[in-house]
């Protein structure tokens, strides 16, 4: 019989629960997708966000995701990631949780089905990126970034394009008609 135990510390007045598995939540820190580091690209932006990761005869029309489907998504992918990062943490790793990551999604028909394409990354990249965005620079070394762009919130108007990185990186695919997730991967290592 397996059994599970939940530790409960109180630290600084902080409320932080260990389980079985090693993993570790604080309040307020929940192991879920927050839903302000999700943006929906439209229309061309859409296509230009999955291009890049997939061969550009294969994608077909971009439509726009409800906010609804966008929340289903979210659920699954919640759950998927999860279990996925819990697969790979390595013991004694302080690897990235489901709460740390960002997601730029595209609404593209794909070989004529109708998908979400998701493209995940960890926070580290949008802090590693706002701080190469704030050091001085010749505007040449900006031409990805458009002026309205070159903030904490670039990664709304720009697609992140990254090979390697392992776990903290990852796309997929996910069907808003069966509500799963198709496909799903993690970057490799380089």
């Amino acid at each position: 019989m397996i059994q599970s135990r939940v530790h409960i510390w109180l630290l600084l007045g902080i409320a932080t629960v260990s389980l079985g598995n090693g993993v570790s939540q604080s309040d307020g820190e929940s192991d879920s997708l927050s839903h302000e580091r999700g943006f929906v690209f439209a229309g061309a932006s859409a296509r230009l966000l999955a291009k890049g990761h997939f061969p550009e005869n294969a994608i077909g029309k971009s439509w726009d995701p409800t906010s609804d489907q966008i929340s289903e998504l979210e659920e699954t992918l919640t759950r998927d990631l999860r279990a996925r990062l819990i697969e790979k943490r390595q013991p004694d790793s302080d690897g990235p949780r489901v709460h740390d990551y960002f997601r730029q999604y595209a609404g593209v028909h794909l070989n004529g089905k109708k998908l979400i394409f998701i493209n995940g990354f960890h926070k580290s990249h949008v802090q590693d990126t706002v701080q190469w965005l704030s050091d001085p620079r010749p505007e040449s070394a900006l031409t990805a970034f458009p002026k309205e762009a070159r903030n904490e919130v670039f990664w709304h108007f720009v697609p992140v394009h990254v090979m390697d990185g392992g776990e903290y990186y990852f796309q997929a695919y996910y069907d808003p008609a069966s509500r799963r997730l198709l496909w799903f991967r993690f970057q490799g290592y380089a």
